[in-house]
């Protein structure tokens, strides 16, 4: 009989030594293929945070944020692969999330991770133009913070591979001698460490050079 309670006791002391451990509830089965990792967002935009686990069906998925659980809501909610979807970002949404995976046999916690919610605003967007043949053509935006600013024609990344198309140093596009090859739908790329956001897209459209002649009598 003793030796029964003492290996009764043994089971106990080993079950308090792996809870003693954090991010562990229970003996489980339960892994973690892929944990929430840090992320950065601009308001407004999509977030999706990642979390998935393997073990024995069926697994349910649960979030926390800051640690305390977190109810799905209209902008919030979980897929059918365990990651939580955030539709649209709000700076209340900051904070640190954890997906926690729980099947019969216990339960894990994912390492934490960070969301950080960017208040990058465009207060000027590029407006269409119309040029003619051959003249120079301008875009501008501008943002409400500190922001490196690219281009981007027809949702492309454009190059800069030509002496007649340059980025100043205020961010403004100018494009020399345009030609028909030029016109299209022109957008601007705002990018700090925290975010990057995406203008309004403003068309641009060339118009032919006119050529008056005179018939020789």
């Amino acid at each position: 009989m003793g030796s029964v309670k003492w290996k009764t006791h043994q089971r106990l002391l080993i079950l308090l030594w792996v809870l003693s451990f954090p991010g562990v509830f229970s003996f489980s089965e339960l892994s973690f293929t892929v944990e929430p990792k840090d992320v950065a967002v601009s308001h407004g935009e999509r977030v999706i945070l990642d979390c998935q686990a393997r073990g024995e069906s069926p697994i349910g998925v649960r979030w926390r944020k800051n640690g305390v659980q977190l109810h799905e809501s209209g902008r919030s909610r979980v897929l059918s692969n365990g990651s939580l979807c955030i539709s649209s970002s709000e700076q209340s949404d900051e904070g640190f999330y954890q997906c926690l995976a729980h099947n019969r046999y216990g339960a894990v916690l994912s390492q934490r991770s960070r969301l950080t919610v960017s208040m990058l605003l465009f207060i000027a967007h590029p407006v269409p133009a119309e040029v003619t043949l051959g003249s120079v053509a301008r875009f501008s935006c501008a943002v409400s913070g500190s922001a490196v600013i690219s281009w981007e024609l027809n949702q492309r990344s454009l190059p800069l591979d030509s002496d007649r198309i340059t980025v100043l140093p205020n961010g403004v596009l100018q494009i020399c001698d345009v030609t028909m090859r030029d016109a299209g739908k022109y957008r601007c790329l705002a990018t700090n460490m925290a975010s990057r956001v995406r203008s309004r897209e403003a068309e641009l459209t060339i118009i032919p050079g006119l050529c008056l002649c005179e018939d020789e009598q």
